[in-house]
């Protein structure tokens, strides 16, 4: 049955912050109030909820190539099903409180938004941002560690125990028909992308362990 939890949450699906919610329902129930409606009224709300495409948020500043990526590897990392800039604006606002031309071109604000959504995605998509000076180049690109960081999630649906080093380098390796330490940042999108995919697909059918 529809309620008003379905309409957060399609609101959150869609990158629809509140005050458009509330107009959209406002006109359907001519009333103030998201509370107490029949569930045809709230089907109703869904249906123009999801009718209305919403608005493009243009993400354009020094900043942006960064935060997008660390958005764009949350989706791949299965801890948000809605990649779009206007939903990363609104995950932004809702953590931070920081508006998007804050963050688009002011270092520091840049700065906390980054670390916000890197400590988001240690928690939630089991990232370990850890290193040592001794630790080859390689290990310590973020790519590599968003990359494994999908890649055991894959792995632990079917597997008791954790995959070896080698089960991972040879996999990313298969998708990119090339050797891992010649990674570009092109081949690392495409694992991305790749494991990402295979992810979403599995999740549907099991649970999702973190690598912790």
């Amino acid at each position: 049955m529809s309620s008003l939890r379905a309409l957060w949450g399609t609101a959150r699906r869609l990158g629809m912050n509140e005050e458009t919610m509330r107009a959209i329902a406002g006109k359907v129930t001519k009333s103030e109030t998201l509370k107490g409606h029949s569930s045809l009224t709230y089907n109703k709300i869904l249906d123009q909820m999801n009718g209305i495409k919403a608005s493009a948020v243009k993400l354009d500043g020094l900043h942006r190539n960064k935060i997008l990526a660390l958005w764009i590897s949350a989706h791949n990392l299965g801890v948000i099903e809605n990649s779009s800039d206007n939903a990363l604006c609104a995950f932004v606002k809702r953590q931070t409180g920081i508006d998007q031309t804050n963050w688009l071109h002011n270092k520091d604000d840049a700065d906390m938004v980054i670390g916000a959504l890197k400590s988001w995605l240690a928690r939630e998509g089991c990232v370990d941002w850890s290193e040592s000076r001794d630790m080859h180049l390689f290990y310590r690109n973020p790519q590599y560690k968003i990359g494994i960081a999908i890649f055991v999630k894959i792995w632990m649906l079917s597997h008791s125990e954790k995959p070896e080093l080698s089960d991972f380098l040879s996999r990313i390796s298969e998708i990119s028909g090339i050797e891992p330490f010649q990674f570009e940042r092109d081949d690392w999108i495409n694992v991305h992308k790749t494991l990402g995919n295979e992810l979403r697909t599995l999740k549907r059918h099991g649970k999702v362990v973190c690598n912790a």
